[in-house]
């Protein structure tokens, strides 16, 4: 059979009339991959840089392909049956008449060794795809290197996804701004309407806005650049909030499709599916990342059916529309912000926009109720990383909300306030609550949610009337419900805030109906801290045998609950109790103990709590520079935690500090403030344990913090009698008293102690106390 030769001269590339500015690492990994690949798709969004790169790529292998390289632009066929037709004409085979178009490109190719670019193909995808295949099985010779916005679907194909170009972060130093490839590009850009525009400190913030904005995308970094004609670069910087009007130009040098970014996300909106198109659409009303669940709750219908979405949300990713990114426990999706804006439009022009809003809203605010009831000791890690992970979703949902529908914003605060409470995200946190809570009515559980989550935000802000305020509106609620759970967890928090306020009577009144509700319900782990929060009343009223007896109860509840923060917090008040009636070594042991604990469970503002503790027992023993040094690291946790110190507790602190500072140079003072202020809170757990061993006690111990599962590693050797004295030790009984307990002589107690100090290499019962419960070792 006759053969069509291919053209003279194969050598068939555009000369570029821009530089190619960035992409050497992609170039090399491209030219590396088609010596192992003979088809690399190059993939990406619109404007990306996906020709620039496969143009270069050609150019730079040129020596590799003897008998030539040529580019078939497919952006303008229109008909899937043209596609074998456009590849011939680019390599100059003349087709026959009764011969397919396929089979005259494979005798003319033969064993000829060429690269051929299929440029702009994904409008033709599948016709490429049907072509590409065969000419790869019967030419050896033959590479293809295609650039689309999604694969071709051959099979051998490399899918090379084009990412964008790397942008500079918000803290990027302005000298360091020009190691980032997407300001070298608008820089470089820039130079072709400014031809002495330069990178400088005046004009670094707003190029680094301006590489942000335009997201990396090559084509809308080149179309920013091209607006310096007429505005200065801050203004350019200031008009992309509105990106798909101002990234236009009038150059011929760009295909009609690109002159516009709001034209280039047409080319591939007005290719998609239908059931794509409102996919696409829908998913404009996520901000940040969407997890598979929620894309599937909140843009599924009739036309977009819930078992379609991800089939349809794969082809969005293929088609370099949605990114799928990583996530500890799944992939997540989004839009980028430019084609965001633009979904966004359709969806507004179409009125779907108010439909699929409300849709969102509602499925973060059922998400936010069921974290809240749902978020145990063993969860609250889980639902914490959860609601973290879609932070930007919640405020979204709020702010719509907010100003559409009243009942979903009460829902949504509610539920997220023990989120913002538990990160100390307080100032948020109240913003969103006051809104929420500014309008009357509601539905009430909803509302009876979002008061108590106020009023504990703000107590943790120092603002306890503002906190009485809010529990006591939601009481009244309660009362009216007869919701005894919730009303127990109301009045325990409205107790703490009167007890702020110095009404003690009030408070205790308070906490004892809630102990009262906790004990009928059993609920055992509430009864405990109830009971650790009269234990704070009787404190400051001076009663310090009942503060002592309630908390022996609530140690007991704690370790019987598993409830290693009850205990920690318990067993530190009890260092505060000790502190209060001066038994120092107590108090040492038992603060060393809770820091300990707390801090590795990551609760900062009882992190402070404690050091605070420490600042007390350091002034108590003269070490009033140590002493300010841990009570400036404690307020340096509260500021950065946006938090204050209950108004009861802050001015017993402060008598305590008023006199290290009137025994302290000047100088020294503000040294020793400074240095606690800086202290990071690991450093300020470090410097009050280490330095907390009295010298009697010989070598400091260093004390890792296992889980609860090592219980009996360190104390295996303790008999079940040694367990239950051990127990009782380290709710701060003396001897005396556990001889009582379990009906045994305290001549028996004593041999057990110093059984247990032998077992344990302690020297003490307080450092055997430290050794055991900083090791976790409860039975």
């Amino acid at each position: 059979m006759e053969q069509t030769p291919l053209a003279p001269n194969g050598v068939r590339l555009p000369r570029q009339l821009t530089s190619f500015v960035g992409r050497e690492n992609e170039l090399t990994e491209v030219t590396r991959a088609l010596h192992d690949h003979r088809l690399l798709t190059i993939c990406g969004p619109g404007g990306a840089g996906k020709t620039r790169l496969a143009l270069a790529a050609a150019e730079r292998l040129l020596p590799d392909y003897p008998d030539g390289v040529f580019l078939a632009e497919m952006a303008d066929v229109t008909d899937p049956q043209l596609v074998a037709s456009s590849v011939a004409s680019a390599l100059g085979v003349r087709e026959r008449p009764g011969i397919e178009v396929v089979t005259s490109l494979i005798d003319a190719l033969g064993h000829a060794h060429v690269l051929i670019m299929l440029e702009n193909c994904e409008h033709q995808a599948p016709a490429c795809g049907e072509l590409a295949l065969p000419l790869l099985q019967a030419c050896p010779g033959v590479q293809l290197l295609a650039s689309s916005r999604e694969p071709l679907g051959v099979p051998g194909e490399l899918a090379w996804r084009l990412p964008r170009l790397p942008i500079p972060g918000p803290d990027t130093h302005p000298q360091s701004l020009a190691r980032y490839d997407s300001v070298r590009l608008f820089v470089e850009r820039a130079r072709s309407f400014q031809p002495y525009f330069t990178l400088s400190s005046a004009n670094a913030g707003a190029v680094c806005r301006i590489s942000q904005l335009t997201e990396g995308i090559p084509l809308a970094i080149e179309l920013a650049a091209g607006r310096l004609t007429t505005l200065s670069v801050e203004q350019v910087a200031d008009q992309l909030c509105d990106a798909l009007s101002v990234l236009r130009t009038s150059s011929r040098a760009l295909p009609a499709r690109q002159r516009t970014l709001r034209a280039t996300i047409d080319w591939s909106y007005e290719r998609l599916s239908e059931s794509e198109q409102a996919l696409f659409k829908r998913l404009s009303v996520f901000s940040g990342l969407a997890s598979l669940e929620a894309v599937r709750a909140v843009c599924a219908d009739a036309v977009l059916p819930e078992v379609d979405v991800l089939d349809n949300l794969a082809r969005l990713i293929d088609k370099s529309l949605v990114h799928a990114e990583a996530a500890p426990r799944e992939l997540r999706y989004r839009l980028l912000e430019l084609p965001r804006q633009y979904a966004t439009e359709r969806l507004e022009a179409e009125g779907e926009a108010d439909r699929v809003r409300a849709r969102h809203a509602g499925y973060f605010a059922a998400l936010a109720e069921v974290s809240s009831e749902e978020q145990t000791l063993s969860q609250i890690d889980e639902w914490v990383q959860r609601l973290a992970d879609d932070r930007q979703n919640f405020r979204t949902a709020l702010a719509w909300s907010l100003g559409a529908d009243h009942g979903l914003a009460l829902r949504l605060a509610g539920g997220l306030s023990w989120f913002w409470h538990i990160l100390s995200n307080l100032t948020e946190g109240r913003r969103w609550l006051e809104q929420a809570l500014a309008t009357p009515g509601g539905d009430p559980a909803a509302r009876v949610r979002a008061l108590r989550g106020a009023g504990q935000i703000v107590y943790r802000q120092g603002d306890c009337a503002a906190a009485q305020r809010f529990l006591t509106e939601a009481l009244g609620i309660l009362r009216e419900l007869a919701d005894k759970p919730e009303m127990a967890r109301v009045l325990r928090a409205l107790g703490l805030a009167l007890l702020s306020l110095a009404d003690h009577r009030a408070a205790e009144r308070s906490l004892e109906e809630a102990l009262a509700i906790q004990r009928r319900l059993g609920h055992r782990s509430g009864t405990g801290r109830t009971l650790g929060s009269l234990a704070l009343v009787a404190i400051a009223d001076g009663r310090y045998d009942v503060a002592r007896t309630r908390l022996e109860d609530c140690v007991l509840l704690a370790r019987a609950n598993n409830d290693e923060w009850g205990l920690a917090t318990a067993i530190g008040v009890q260092g505060e109790l000790a502190l209060e009636v001066g038994d120092l070594e107590a108090a040492r042991s038992d603060l060393r103990v809770s820091i300990g604990v707390l801090g590795r469970l990551n609760d900062g503002m009882s992190v402070a709590y404690r050091l605070e503790g420490f600042a007390r027992l350091a002034a108590a023993g003269s070490e009033h520079e140590r002493a300010l040094t841990l009570a400036a690291a404690a307020a340096g946790i509260r500021s950065r935690l946006g938090a204050n110190a209950a108004p009861h507790w802050q001015r017993r602190l402060d008598g305590a500090m008023a006199r290290c500072r009137l025994a302290v140079p000047a100088q020294a003072r503000a040294a020793a403030e400074t240095r606690g202020t800086g202290m990071s809170t690991p450093e300020a757990i470090s410097f009050a344990i280490e330095e907390a061993e009295p010298a009697s006690h010989g070598p400091r111990r260093e004390h890792s913090l296992p889980g609860w599962a090592s219980v009996r590693t360190r104390a295996a050797g303790l008999s079940a009698r040694e367990w239950d004295v051990l127990s009782l030790l380290m709710t701060g009984l003396s001897n005396r008293l556990i001889a009582s307990r379990l009906s045994i002589s305290p001549n028996t107690v004593n041999k057990h102690v110093a059984s247990i100090l032998e077992k344990l290499a302690a020297r003490s019962r307080s450092q055997a106390i430290a050794i055991v419960l900083g090791l976790e070792l409860l039975p």
